[in-house]
């Protein structure tokens, strides 16, 4: 019987140990998986962030002499490419690698504001060398002004707030909301129209001023209550107004439910008009709406239009068009090197497409994380960054791109006191997060994380789906609570707040350094 009951009990034990080592073995090994992945992560961040870094010393050295701004388009500054395209990507590049740098771009902003701005404060091309107004017709201006907020201050604003860029294209809305706000919109165009809204989308979120949702009523009614919308065009200049009539709808659904059910049906009916004659059989979307299958020619900007599938999804709690969105993703491995709206990508315009098209993609794997969609982005990528970035909207846009892809790479976290030989790389599972960070000489500056920015900057209940933004990957708030594992003086429990400020952290060189976050 002693016998017997020592049997039981080394039975138990032995079943205690299996029980406890056994799934630290696999603990074991999936970290060391995900620590390696976070570890090649760290790799193509770094060439990724370099490019972005050597796009900036390429910039400066296109200083002019007698003013703060820089030759981004000829000697004249374009509102629609200078101020568009170039100049709030050098922006968002010199926020995060190099913050010494913002101080001048400030100026730069501050001689837009004052140069080209007309008596209601709307901003016109300008003319470096004759140092002049550039005379325009007055529909071109205001293209200019509307793309300048859509394109290019938005983009700021999605990163820095409320800060100075928030208050030139509020200036500049509240000059257009005056002059052109009470009118048929419908003739102003899809893209100026649609780049319209999806700034007034953003202005209402930050400031909750009702002259912006009524604003943004009245373009939505243009479309789609006084006129059966169809659109024709799902390319750039035309595509715009896609996503922002959805972005509305998306607004009226958390702010008006009786408006969001009268656009309800006008905004699935535009949605099921474009799966019906504007897409093949791929998923991959024609320049326009029903042009012929046997042509060839397919936007670049498909990810730019799927991001209004996944928003009306999104609001409406379905899965309506999550079938259409992943059979794009499904396919897209068969799409690597493809001429996004070229004849070859041997054309000049070639960068510029493929950097739309994985931006588009980036996008749509931030919400539906498919491996055929992550393997394409990688291999378009390798594309991308091989290519000679100039300091043109071409070279801007491959910038815009170039640095969400980083962030991917890193799941949103970057680097205060960023250096070229510091690596950072990251991977996410569940509540995990895997970092990975090494460095060629010695190191020292914070670890920042990012914040749930859609909340705290823009004022949205919600993470629309959207362009013109910087994707949220692994976020914290200040109030959570997080266990780190991996430093040097062992485990540490620290809030959102410390997070959100930037973790201090020491590398020594070529020692890497390898942490768990978790949400406790």
């Amino acid at each position: 019987m002693r016998k017997v009951r020592m049997l039981l009990v080394l039975s138990v034990i032995w079943g205690v140990v299996l029980f406890m080592f056994l799934p630290a073995t696999v603990d074991r090994k999936s970290a060391q998986e995900m620590f390696e992945q976070a570890r090649q992560n760290a790799l193509q961040a770094n060439i990724a962030f370099k490019k972005c870094r050597q796009f900036l010393d390429d910039v400066k050295k296109l200083k002019d002499d007698d003013s703060n701004f820089y030759f981004f388009s000829g000697d004249i500054w374009l509102v629609c490419d200078a101020g568009a395209d170039v100049y709030p990507f050098v922006v968002v590049t010199a926020y995060f690698l190099e913050p010494s740098f913002l101080p001048a771009l400030r100026q730069t902003l501050h001689d837009e504001i004052r140069l080209t701005s007309d008596s209601k404060g709307i901003p016109q091309d300008f003319d470096l060398k004759k140092n002049q107004v550039v005379p325009r017709e007055r529909s071109q201006v205001i293209f200019g002004a509307s793309e300048y907020c859509k394109d290019g201050l938005a983009a700021v604003v999605e990163v820095t707030g409320k800060d100075e860029w928030f208050l030139r294209m509020k200036q500049i809305m509240d000059a257009l909301h005056d002059e052109i706000g009470h009118g048929d919109h419908y003739g102003l165009g899809g893209e100026v129209a649609g780049n319209l809204l999806q700034v007034i989308v953003r202005l209402y979120g930050m400031t909750k001023d009702k002259k912006y949702l009524r604003w943004g009523e009245r373009i939505a009614d243009d479309f789609l209550l006084k006129r059966d919308f169809k659109p024709t065009v799902l390319s750039d200049h035309g595509c715009e107004i896609i996503s922002g009539l959805t972005m509305l709808y998306g607004l009226e659904a958390e702010v008006n439910p009786n408006k969001a059910r009268e656009y309800q049906p006008k905004i699935q009916s535009m949605l099921d008009y474009i799966l019906q004659n504007g897409v093949d059989t791929d998923g991959l979307m024609y320049l326009f709406c029903g042009q012929p299958p046997e042509n060839p020619m397919r936007t670049d900007n498909w990810g730019y239009n799927y991001i209004a599938f996944l928003l009306y999804d999104m609001v409406n709690s379905s899965q309506r068009y999550r079938t259409a969105v992943e059979k794009v993703l499904l396919n897209l491995p068969k799409y690597k090197g493809f001429p996004w709206g070229c004849k070859s990508t041997s054309d000049f315009v070639y960068l510029d497409q493929l950097a739309d098209s994985v931006e588009g993609g980036i996008y749509l794997y931030n919400r539906l994380p498919l491996p055929t969609a992550r393997e394409w982005i990688e291999a378009e990528m390798q594309t991308l960054l091989s290519m000679n970035f100039p300091v043109h909207k071409f070279g801007a846009n491959a910038v815009r791109t170039t640095m969400q892809y980083a962030f991917m790479q890193t799941q949103g976290l970057y680097l205060r006191e960023w250096r070229e030989d510091v690596q950072i790389g990251a991977v996410r599972d569940g509540k995990t997060l895997y970092i990975y960070l090494e460095t060629e000489r010695d190191w020292a500056g914070k670890l920042c994380f990012d914040v749930p920015r859609h909340r705290e900057l823009l004022g949205f209940s919600l993470d629309y789906p959207r362009i013109n933004s910087f994707p949220e990957w692994f976020t914290v708030k200040s109030g959570q609570e997080f266990i780190i594992d991996g430093l040097p003086r062992g485990r540490r429990r620290v809030t959102g707040s410390v997070l959100r400020k930037g973790l201090s952290v020491n590398l020594q060189a070529r020692q890497p350094l390898r942490l768990t976050v978790r949400l406790r």
